[in-house]
């Protein structure tokens, strides 16, 4: 018997041993799957399907917590931001003095002026808000 593992017989008994591991492994892929546990698979869906709700819950817990505290706890800070954004000061440059040409007549001069703009949207009684 010849042992040498290049030998032609010992490569032939080799390539059928694959053969047929092959053979038997494509059988065996061709066999029916076993029945899954469709009870099993609707409690996993059942059970993440809760996991999810529980999750969206939380976050809407959450947002609406943010929105009462921000409307309701900080009303006072926003509202004084408000009117604060409302109001508006400017201040106007100090008065630069007149302007003469080389003969001494005067070309421009500086005189104070007031501006005041009112938002109608904002008094109630627009008569007697100009009255007083």
């Amino acid at each position: 018997m010849n042992t040498d593992v290049n030998s032609p017989s010992s490569r032939s008994n080799s390539t059928a041993k694959r053969f047929r591991q092959e053979k038997n492994s494509t059988q065996t892929l061709k066999q029916p799957q076993a029945i899954r546990d469709q009870i099993r698979e609707v409690e996993i869906v059942q059970s993440r399907l809760v996991m999810v709700a529980l999750l969206a819950m939380l976050l809407l817990i959450t947002l609406v917590a943010r929105v009462y505290y921000l409307q309701v706890a900080q009303h006072d800070k926003f509202a004084a931001l408000a009117n604060d954004n409302r109001v508006n000061t400017q201040a106007i440059a100090p008065v630069r003095g007149l302007i003469f040409d080389r003969e001494g007549k005067l070309l421009a001069t500086n005189e104070r002026t007031y501006n005041l703009e009112i938002l109608p949207k904002g008094i109630a009684d627009m008569d007697q808000f100009l009255a007083d």
